[in-house]
């Protein structure tokens, strides 16, 4: 992916407001499926009883998770847009139609689910269904419950369903890396290059959290010249490893109850409010520098909160040289 296609998904517009143009835009620049956006082809609108079931399972599995959008119209191959199909005919299938076979087949009803369609040339129309993260989770379709998990809609365990349930008595913790700086000049002398990232703790739930333990695994490849716990090699979900620094940051109830954002300083423990955390990624092992790429995993244990984990991909946007210039990107692979 290029500068100028990653500039392009980051000025995307909110999908309620997407056009024709925005979801060819996502074809054009590859935009690949993801826990929070998947593909269908307007076949799946076609209303017979299994086009249902799994249209139900599909959305209720969203909202009992992250929520997200799903597009109906868009031919997909290995997780990425391809084309846009032929739409359905409007006389036949309706904002109206798609939102009562929701309400049949889901328990309890969705609240804030948003359908709109989207005209063609041809005077046929594809669907973006916005599904939120529900509160009133979890939502069962066909006597079951789901969730999304690698890009598909999978049964839940108890244990998830139980803490679905107590999204309303707990908190609901998420950790947010970005990228705050880059010198993206390459110091030959050390073969490095320096990289700063914002890690904010993001509590999405109406309830306080208490007690927070926040570890972090991040890849060695990354030199923060800071103390950590031990080195291990850990397993990506497509079977790779990585070589793995592991760091551990307390949250007290003492100190500090999180409400909603709170930055992560792990670096400086001392200062709870510190979230720079600088640090140089070493080129020495890449064998070519378009492969640049490194990992971070998380966890976040707090009282009342079922064990949060995810990983984040850590990469280079285009190839790297001397004179470079290019960005850094940050994708969840899993979550």
């Amino acid at each position: 992916m290029n500068s100028v296609q990653t500039d392009t998904l980051k000025t995307l517009k909110h999908p309620s407001e997407w056009m024709l143009s925005d979801i060819q835009l996502m074809i054009d620049t590859q935009r690949e499926e993801a826990l929070t956006l998947e593909y269908k082809a307007s076949a799946s609108l076609q209303g017979n009883k299994e086009a249902n079931k799994e249209m139900a399972k599909d959305v209720s599995a969203f909202a009992n998770s992250g929520g997200g959008t799903i597009v109906y119209g868009v031919v997909e191959e290995s997780h990425k847009p391809i084309r846009i199909d032929e739409g359905v005919n409007p006389t036949l299938k309706t904002r109206e139609s798609i939102e009562n076979t929701l309400i049949d087949r889901i328990r309890p009803k969705i609240s804030g689910l948003k359908i709109h369609p989207i005209d063609l040339e041809t005077g046929y129309q594809i669907f973006v269904i916005e599904v939120p993260q529900s509160k009133n989770a979890p939502h069962m379709a066909q006597h079951k419950y789901y969730k999304r998990h690698n890009f598909q809609s999978v049964p839940m365990e108890d244990y998830e369903v139980c803490d679905v349930m107590n999204r309303q008595v707990g908190p609901d913790l998420q950790l947010e890396i970005s990228v705050s700086d880059i010198n993206n000049k390459i110091n030959t002398s050390s073969c490095s290059m320096k990289v700063s990232f914002d890690i904010a703790l993001r509590n999405h739930g109406k309830h306080p959290a208490r007690d927070v333990i926040v570890t972090l695994w991040i890849d060695t490849r990354f030199n923060s010249g800071i103390n950590f716990i031990e080195e291990s090699t850990l397993q990506l979900p497509d079977g790779k490893t990585f070589d793995s620094r592991k760091y551990i940051y307390c949250y007290s109830s003492k100190v500090t109850a999180i409400y909603g954002q709170h930055s992560f300083g792990f670096i400086n423990p001392a200062n709870p409010h510190f979230k720079r955390h600088d640090m140089s990624f070493d080129l020495k092992n890449v064998k070519k520098i378009t492969e640049l790429e490194a990992f971070i995993k998380w966890q976040i244990e707090a009282p009342n909160m079922t064990t949060r984990t995810g990983i984040e991909k850590v990469y280079t946007s285009s190839t790297l040289d001397i004179d470079s210039n290019a960005d850094i990107l940050i994708e969840n692979i899993s979550c």
